[in-house]
């Protein structure tokens, strides 16, 4: 690693440590903290009060280091605001507590409940979480005030407390969040970093270190209480296998790293296999703790100074024998071991605790990583600058495929334009022949029929031979009609396989043309009052829909003593077509499937399909259908399209007269 980057590293470190350290440093308050003995159990805030009055409780400079303690441990905080009266914010660390009850003293004297905090209370129950557990006090007398602490905690029981004014405390979590922040965001990138390198090269070492570092980034989360602070509202069981999980897999990969990186499986495989027994038995360990009823984390507790030890035992060989990674980054390796002994000394009450010795471990991890990551990433320069020059040969050959690609890609679309323009062609054809078909074969069958009707009513005509004659030429009309009326299906109209033609269509020539072809007179009202008057639609579309409806109503009514009706009423923007049948009328349970296909009433023959067509030709104008009953008996048909202005027409008359 080059000189300069070793300065810049350094420097980084000491700003971080800085900065967090400020939080410590600020101007607090002058205050005294006190504990109870760990041989004594208090059950009460009363009871902690008269112990500590009594003078039973052991006084610290700031923070208690006890090991593990099952029982709670009582703090008695005293301190004096300045200026009087003022409120003053009591933080206790670190944030791993299981839970902290705070209580301040009345105007009487007598314990008052403050507020709860820590990892064990729902996230909604917390009294001022952040990477520290806060209180505000507002002293009710004048004087000293007095705050009683009852602390838990399922891990070693090591408080810190310090007592600040706001103003100083949110400068102080200011500070600590920056350094703490800057560090962070500077180990996401080293794993953004490893990320695209390990993409890149498949080397195992990166592999490795990127495992080992997500692991202690996530120990690390964990260890300071962020998850459940920030993120999720975990209960204190599942809390303390979180952080026992991540400390186990933080060991296990850190070791199987430095047998890596430090060639330590491969020079003493016998210290590495047992080093690496000694990372597991983290999880195995918290199991027997969690089944006799002590803590999770002791398993953690047991099993990291073993570990720590047989890693630094390695790098104190390695660094002898002259390995040149122990030698060039050995010093960060003894830096993170003195760190984690100065946050055990001060757990276990060896010395004096507080949160720098909750704080320096981790910036020193964060460093390592940073200086391992660097060293791997400059062995790898070499490989990844030749292989961005194979990337840069690759990349000329893919543009030449490209271009060769683009070119097959503009001659094959070409050629699929050019079908698509035969096929539409094609389809034109095919509807121009359906349509004219339709035209064709309907005008000869009406004729037909009604000579048909003609010839039934001439006398002699009711002789048997000739009346089945007519009869067999009668049903062989309708089937060329029916034939005619449905070339045009109504799967096709629906699926706008055929597109329609919109013109101006005059509703008189319309409804004219198709009265001259019906098979009986029909009656007609209000159709005088239409001149002038069209719609935008398909000619031939519009024409087998009205004609559908007309055969409809004549198929229903009684030739003799029935008649059929149209009538046209004008409305604002639109025009309606009522045609009337004096038939049996429209069941009630056939009316919401009348207009689907297949629905037929069963009275007459027919396949179900005359009223569907009707409907999807509606719909294609933008028109509707519907059906009502006729007095005294029969149905009435309901066709409205909208109509065009007046001055659209116009238009449109002087455009195909030009």
């Amino acid at each position: 690693m080059s000189r300069t980057l070793r300065r810049a590293l350094w420097g980084l470190l000491c700003s971080c440590l800085l900065l967090t350290g400020c939080g410590v440093w600020m101007p607090q308050h002058d205050f005294t903290v006190s504990a109870s003995a760990k041989s004594v159990e208090i059950h009460s805030p009363d009871q902690a009060l008269k112990s500590y009055l009594a003078g039973e409780f052991e006084r610290e400079d700031s923070g208690f280091g006890r090991g593990y303690q099952r029982h709670a441990m009582w703090l008695a905080v005293r301190f004096s605001s300045s200026p009087p009266g003022t409120a003053s914010v009591v933080s206790v660390g670190p944030a791993i507590l299981d839970s902290i009850e705070a209580y301040t003293l009345d105007a009487t004297g007598h314990p008052v409940f403050v507020g709860r905090s820590g990892i064990g209370v729902p996230r909604q129950s917390r009294s001022g979480a952040t990477l520290e557990h806060s209180f505000v006090i507002k002293p009710e007398r004048p004087g000293p005030t007095i705050v009683l602490l009852k602390v838990k905690s399922s891990a070693s029981m090591a408080v810190y407390v310090q007592v600040t004014s706001p103003e100083y405390q949110l400068e102080s979590l200011r500070l600590q969040g920056l350094g703490f922040g800057i560090l962070f965001g500077l180990m996401c990138a080293c794993l953004v970093a490893a990320s695209l390198a390990f993409l890149r090269s498949r080397n195992g070492r990166v592999a490795v270190w990127l495992a080992q570092t997500g692991a202690g980034l996530l120990f690390v989360l964990s260890f300071n209480g962020m998850l459940s602070i920030l993120l999720l509202d975990f209960s204190l069981q599942a809390y303390s296998w979180l952080l026992t999980a991540s400390g186990g897999l933080m060991l296990v990969s850190v070791v199987m790293f430095m047998g890596r990186y430090l060639s330590l499986a491969e020079d003493y495989p016998r210290l590495h296999s047992v080093t690496l027994a000694m990372s597991w038995l983290v999880i195995p360990v918290a199991l027997v703790m969690d089944a006799m009823g002590w803590s999770l984390f002791l398993g953690l507790a047991v099993a990291l100074p073993p570990t720590m030890a047989g890693l630094g035992l390695g790098l104190l060989l390695q660094t002898l024998r002259g390995h040149p990674k122990a030698r060039a980054q050995g010093v960060w390796g003894w830096l993170l071991g003195a760190a984690f002994l100065y946050q055990y000394g001060g757990k276990w009450g060896y010395w004096s605790f507080g949160a720098f010795n909750m704080t320096a471990w981790q910036y020193t991890l964060f460093a390592c990583y940073c200086v391992i990551l660097f060293d791997l990433v400059r062995g790898l320069a070499q490989t990844h600058g030749r292989a961005h020059l194979r990337r840069q040969h690759l990349q000329g050959q893919l543009l030449a495929e490209r271009s060769s690609l683009q070119e097959k890609v503009l001659a094959g679309t070409s050629a699929l334009q050019t079908l698509h323009e035969d096929l539409r062609r094609e389809e034109r054809a095919q509807r121009d022949l359906l349509l004219v078909a339709a035209q064709e074969f309907q005008p000869p069958a009406r004729r037909i029929r009604r000579l048909l009707d003609e010839l039934r009513l001439r006398p002699g005509a009711q002789q048997s031979n000739l009346a089945d004659r007519l009869r067999n030429m009668g049903i062989a009309a309708d089937r060329l009609q029916f034939l005619a009326n449905k070339l045009i299906t109504a799967e096709r109209i629906d699926e706008l396989a055929i597109h329609p033609e919109f013109h101006a269509v005059s509703v008189t020539e319309w409804v004219n043309e198709v009265l001259h072809d019906t098979i009986l007179p029909i009656q007609t009202h209000g159709l005088n009052h239409t001149q002038g008057l069209s719609v935008s639609g398909d000619p031939v579309l519009l024409r087998i829909a009205l004609q559908n409806l007309i055969d409809n109503a004549i198929r229903h009514t009684d030739a003799q003593d029935g008649s059929v009706s149209l009538e046209v009423v004008k409305h604002l923007g639109e025009i309606e077509l009522i045609i009337a049948d004096q038939g049996p009328g429209i069941p009630d349970s056939l009316r919401p499937h009348l207009f689907q296909r297949y629905t037929n009433a069963q009275r007459k023959p027919g396949h179900g399909l005359g009223l569907s067509i009707v409907a999807a030709i509606a719909r294609t104008h933008h028109g509707q259908v519907s059906v009502s009953d006729a007095q005294p008996h029969g149905a009435r048909f309901h066709l409205r399209l909208p109509t065009l202005p007046a001055l659209s027409v116009a238009g449109s008359s002087r455009t195909s007269a030009d």
